[in-house]
């Protein structure tokens, strides 16, 4: 009886399977025409690479394409939400927005350091090579003081167009730190 049904059973498979094949590559006649997406939906747009931007024009102008596109993605409701296209694009006009801020980069302002300030920061980076035992005693502390005292006094808005941009598109801590940003 077992061997019976398993040969009935392979048999009907070895039966059916040509004819789903064959109905399968067969070409529906009644369907013909493709409907072209609607205009709501776009493909997106491959990212471009940063390097690709060398103008703070062209990066404002790719900043202000993705934060539409997240505007577009917004309104289409909670599935772009939950696919990440809508967090995908707000982070391409971060990203975006950020390089064209860097592109346009800080106005420096050298100001002449005075003497007792230079000699200040001489003697500091002599007893930094002490090493361990200058930082203990508390010199480098206070040549480092007494260098910022003598180093002539900056505007609020100077201090402000001085300070590198404190974003790190990095993203490993280490090279931030290096950096020298946070």
């Amino acid at each position: 009886m077992r061997k019976s049904i398993s040969t009935f059973t392979l048999g009907s498979f070895l039966a059916i399977l040509p004819v789903t094949g064959a109905l399968a590559s067969e070409p529906d006649a009644s369907v013909t025409a493709k409907a072209p997406p609607p205009s709501s939906v776009a493909a997106p747009v491959e990212s471009a690479s940063p390097f690709d931007v060398t103008s703070p024009e062209a990066a404002e102008a790719m900043a202000r394409h993705y934060r539409d596109e997240a505007q577009r993605y917004r309104a289409m409701g909670g599935f772009t939400y939950k696919a990440g296209l809508v967090q995908r694009a707000e982070a391409d006009a971060a990203k975006y927005a950020a390089l064209a801020a860097e592109l346009r980069g800080p106005v420096s302002v050298a100001l002449p350091r005075s003497p007792e300030a230079e000699r200040y920061a001489q003697l500091a980076a002599q007893y930094r090579r002490f090493g361990g035992v200058a930082y203990k005693a508390g010199l480098v502390q206070w040549a480092e003081a007494q260098q910022r005292k003598y180093e002539p006094a900056v505007p609020a808005d100077a201090v402000a167009m001085q300070q590198p941009n404190q974003s790190c598109r990095s993203t490993k801590p280490v090279v931030c730190f290096q950096l020298g940003v946070r």
